[in-house]
């Protein structure tokens, strides 16, 4: 994107207020946007009391309602993207209406990359003292990519292009142990149909020979596609005091994920990731946070499955995909400061590498990242924010229009 676009676009993004969302969004967040319109109509219903002079009645929320939610957004890796998602949710009559209601969220995309999502997520509380947790979702889609190798030495030539048509579904079931400690299972099932290869990469190799497509020629692992299917255990800390912008505790997730011929899939490899995220207010508004992101893989795994550097959460400035293979570590830095009136600035850096085997972990190719962005609160109760971030890393730049932060 021209700079000259790029200022273009911010501007017309962050006037634009009521653009709340992209994809559904983050499980948790959703209760807090329920709760905002809630407590919005309560609001009101007492404001026209007070106006109508009338005797003091208590209106109850309500059971079913829901929520209208316009999106656009910007990455280099979808360009422009637009979409509408709905938020429904509701109440069984035995349920207080205290309590966090169920939540159903069916939510379309469409990037001008000729990208399409479709994505139906939800989640429920399935007792009275809310301590069982039932999260699901369910994403299909069609979305052209590019595949640079394998490996944190895949040079930057041999890109390649690709469209992948995958249908995945994430489930989790989670029971409060002990304060905000959980544990619980997951299941993931990710099915790949490739189409669309190159049949050579996009430039020539130093030499200046054409190089055939590794995807085309099948010599990568997952390259015809598959299905995969997991069940495995998870453990999670969660103390934040808000989840769209947390400013103090503790986010850790555990898990370990075996996808085998017995669990119905094409491939035999197992995922462990540790993903850890810390929250500290140094004084009101200025917060400090920290992520960092491990998984670690072993088996026959599928260049979709590996985990991966770059894109709009992980090492902004380096394209999604980039880098990936079996393990990978990324540390992310960030400084959320508040300037004037609704905008606020970030200053982060990253750091992250990928690896085969652990004597392949190479220190001089950790790549670096760094960069600022500008923040606008489009709801200040819930601090849901509207970022522009300016990503830098030694393979150039990029920027990126989006909401709700990082990690």
């Amino acid at each position: 994107m021209r700079p000259a676009t790029s200022i273009v676009f911010m501007i017309a993004l962050f006037a634009t207020p009521f653009l709340y969302a992209l994809e559904p969004v983050p499980a948790g967040a959703t209760q807090d946007l329920i709760e905002k319109k809630e407590q919005a109509e309560e609001k009101k219903a007492e404001d026209e009391k007070v106006e109508e002079k009338k005797p003091e009645e208590k209106k109850e929320k309500p059971r079913n309602d829901y929520i209208i939610i316009p999106a656009i957004y910007y990455t280099p890796e979808t360009s422009v993207a637009f979409g509408l998602s709905v938020l429904f949710y509701y109440r069984p009559p035995n349920q207080l209406l205290e309590r966090r209601p169920a939540v159903i969220q069916p939510t379309v995309i469409y990037t001008i990359r000729d990208q399409i999502i479709l994505i139906l997520g939800g989640e429920n509380y399935l007792d009275t003292d809310q301590k069982w947790y039932f999260y699901y979702r369910v994403e299909g889609s069609k979305y052209p990519d590019k595949f640079w190798g394998i490996g944190d030495d895949a040079p930057r030539w041999a890109e390649e292009d690709f469209t992948a048509w995958y249908g995945l579904i994430d489930i989790t079931a989670r029971y409060k142990v002990w304060g905000d400690l959980g544990i619980g299972l997951m299941y993931d099932f990710a099915g790949y149909d490739m189409r669309d290869m190159d049949d050579y990469t996009k430039e020539t190799d130093p030499e200046g020979r054409k190089v055939p497509s590794p995807l085309r020629s099948g010599t990568v692992p997952g390259s015809k596609g598959g299905y995969y299917n997991s069940l495995g255990p998870l453990l999670q800390y969660d103390s934040r005091d808000r989840v769209s912008w947390p400013s103090e505790g503790i986010y850790a997730t555990l898990s370990l994920l075996p996808y085998h011929e017995y669990t119905g899939s094409s491939a035999d490899f197992y995922k462990g990731e540790l993903d850890f995220r810390w929250y500290y207010s140094i004084i009101e508004g200025h917060v400090f946070s920290l992520q960092w992101d491990t998984v670690l893989s072993e088996g026959d795994v599928p260049f979709t499955m590996m985990p991966k550097l770059g894109g709009r959460d992980k090492l902004r400035g380096l394209p999604e995909g980039r880098y990936r293979d079996r393990n990978m570590t990324l540390l992310q830095l960030e400084m959320r400061i508040p300037v004037v009136w609704r905008f606020g600035a970030v200053f982060f850096a990253s750091a992250g590498n990928v690896w085969d085997r652990f004597e392949d972990f190479h220190a001089d190719r950790i790549t670096y990242g760094g960069g600022l962005g500008v923040r606008l609160t489009v709801d200040k109760d819930e601090k849901v924010n509207a970022r522009a971030d300016l990503g830098i890393t030694k393979e150039g730049w990029a920027i990126y229009f989006y909401l709700m932060e990082a990690f």
